[in-house]
């Protein structure tokens, strides 16, 4: 749960916070720009179509994704996981090997993800698009939403994603190590790490049942003797002795100035497959698409706008992607993180607590 309920909730403030922007770089990579918005009108018209089926999905999608990510990061950037990949994991002092388990992991979370995803996306981007200016035609008001076409876009969506992801978060784990360091903000608590003292804790105070009462009474004291600094994370309080909400309020700050710098880096390498994305999602309600004929692949679709428009065409919205791209990744990842941490040390208190009780109240009498 400590990356569920903030990823979804991290999910719905980037939708809040960016969709407008969005809505204009998708109108912006129409293939038919143009004359569905002749000069620029009605650009700016109904910037929150489509909100409401990216909101359904995102939620959902979101938290599938921060789930997969954190499991498969924890698989492969711990030495003792995989037998093969840990012993290059803990010889590698370069990093890169650390860094590849980043990206693998966010790609394992990204096909994941997008599953969920892409049916929203699609008919996001073509309610995006529905709004002409005065002098736009008929033809350019909603496209059909066949169940075949909206699918379609899978591939192209986790084409997309998958780079963008894969170099986002090597620099975003990166630019947030240096940065912590900078401002003297302690290592994140892993959540694997606060699992298996969970797990200890719980193994000392199983009874013995060679030796009765008197190992439950060892373990009992074991558990209640053992010091704060042995334990898997520290509290704020105990963290330089700064607040809770200070603690909270640095870490996302952190993550988010992190995310927003990596994740501007990405999106301008990638807006070409961003195109290539918008284009295929809102051509595959035509006849033509729907059909089976005539699809262009995404290579052939990316030949063919470098010939009719060029490299500034290829790189259509790529500014307000870069932009859209760093407030949401900041957003996103900022309040993802201080919302872990919140999560993860209310819900180490409260175990703290129930272990306290279940001790006074179990163990005690029979001492």
């Amino acid at each position: 749960m400590d990356t569920i309920v903030p990823g979804a909730l991290a999910a719905f403030a980037v939708d809040c916070s960016i969709f407008p922007l969005d809505t204009i770089k998708s109108r912006v990579q129409a293939a038919d720009y143009a004359s569905r918005f002749p000069n620029g009108r009605g650009l700016y018209q109904g910037l929150w179509q489509g909100f409401g089926p990216v909101v359904v999905a995102t939620l959902p999608s979101a938290a599938l994704f921060f789930t997969t990510y954190e499991h498969a990061k924890a698989l492969l950037t711990t030495p003792d996981r995989l037998p093969v990949w840990g012993a290059y994991v803990a010889a590698d002092t370069s990093g890169r090997a650390v860094a590849l388990g980043h990206a693998a992991s966010s790609a394992l979370a990204e096909l994941a993800s997008c599953a969920v995803l892409t049916p929203a996306e699609t008919i996001k981007q073509r309610m995006q698009v529905a709004v002409g200016g005065p002098g736009s035609s008929s033809a350019h008001k909603m496209p059909s939403l066949a169940l075949g076409s909206i699918w379609r876009g899978y591939w192209a969506l986790a084409g997309r994603n998958l780079p963008f992801t894969a170099l986002q978060f090597p620099l975003y784990e990166q630019f947030r190590g240096a940065l912590a360091r900078q401002v003297g903000l302690r290592p994140r608590r892993a959540a694997a790490g606060w699992d298996r003292a969970a797990h200890q804790d719980r193994q000392l105070q199983q009874p013995d049942v060679t030796t009765g009462d008197e190992a439950r009474r060892r373990a009992y004291n074991a558990v209640r003797q053992r010091p704060p600094s042995s334990t898997a994370a520290t509290t704020p309080q105990q963290a330089g002795g700064e607040s809770a909400a200070a603690y909270y309020a640095k870490a996302g700050a952190v993550s988010g100035l992190s995310a927003a710098g990596a994740g501007a880096i990405s999106a301008l390498v990638t807006t070409p497959l961003d195109l290539v994305k918008t284009r295929i999602m809102l051509d595959s309600s035509s006849s033509s698409s729907s059909s089976g004929k005539h699809r262009k692949s995404a290579l052939g679709m990316l030949r063919d706008i470098l010939r009719t428009e060029g490299v500034r065409g290829v790189m259509r919205g790529g500014a307000l992607r870069c932009a859209w791209t760093a407030l949401g990744a900041g957003v996103y990842l900022g309040s993802y993180e201080a919302g872990r941490e919140w999560w993860g040390d209310a819900g180490r208190e409260q175990f703290e607590s129930v272990k306290e009780k279940v001790s006074d109240e179990v163990l005690e009498p029979r001492r």
